[in-house]
């Protein structure tokens, strides 16, 4: 009976540990656990397949190319999916598609929080002014344009590094405009009036942080902005 429930807690133990949430690090500071299979639509030439993964401090594409990683700036790329997400450039980055309708997105920027970064110079051993060009100075050397660095040994040092503390952001994006998903950046719309603004917020009851929402105040943005 002990033996059993010894098991019984092992197992848990495993499984507790296999769907462990991902973390990103300074050596390894990619969105995604590994490379991805998915599609890149770049702006000037056809779509293609291949293995792809998002850098997070350049908010850029890398892919697999044979046993190397290269990189893609964000101007370069109209859109990529990876596995079962969808992406965009915006603001010189590619977010992720959360919600669409037509021409209007609401967007997730994911980035490196780095006054948290700064804040635990202490763990890292540099103080918080230098942090912040340390903590990836390994990574930016190796990867950025042209360069490259080989997947599997920068894959071997994933878990060498420290825990990069990332920020998630949502836009709104429609044509002409990409706009923080935020109560005072939507009333400080040039070109819009900020009493009809505050009257919609109001009557559709908008929820910031719920996709659907934000979509339904993206496409009120667009109509009122876009003449229609």
């Amino acid at each position: 009976m002990k033996s059993r429930i010894l098991l019984f807690v092992a197992m848990l133990l495993l499984a507790g540990k296999a769907y462990a949430q991902y973390e990103p690090t300074t050596t390894w500071p990619y969105l995604y656990q590994d490379f991805t299979a998915g599609e890149l639509q770049p702006l000037n030439s056809a779509a293609r397949q291949g293995m792809f993964n998002i850098h997070i401090p350049h908010g850029c594409l890398h892919f697999i190319d044979g046993e190397m990683i290269r990189e893609l700036s964000a101007a370069e790329v109209f859109s990529a999916k990876i596995g079962n997400d969808f992406y965009l450039c915006a603001g010189g980055r590619l977010m992720r598609v959360l919600a669409q309708s037509g021409n209007v997105y609401v967007l997730e920027n994911s980035d490196v929080d780095m006054n948290q970064l700064n804040s635990t110079g202490g763990a890292y051993g540099s103080s918080s002014t230098t942090l912040a060009t340390t903590a990836l100075s390994s990574f930016e050397n190796t990867v950025s344009g042209a360069a490259a660095t080989n997947h599997m040994q920068l894959k071997s040092s994933k878990d060498d590094g420290k825990i990069l503390p990332i920020v998630s952001k949502k836009y709104i994006l429609f044509p002409g405009r990409l706009v923080y998903a935020a109560k005072k950046d939507v009333m400080e719309i040039d070109g819009l009036e900020q009493s009809m603004t505050a009257a919609f917020l109001k009557e559709q009851k908008i929820k910031w942080k719920e996709d659907a929402s934000l979509l339904k105040l993206g496409v009120f943005l667009n109509d009122k902005l876009n003449g229609k």
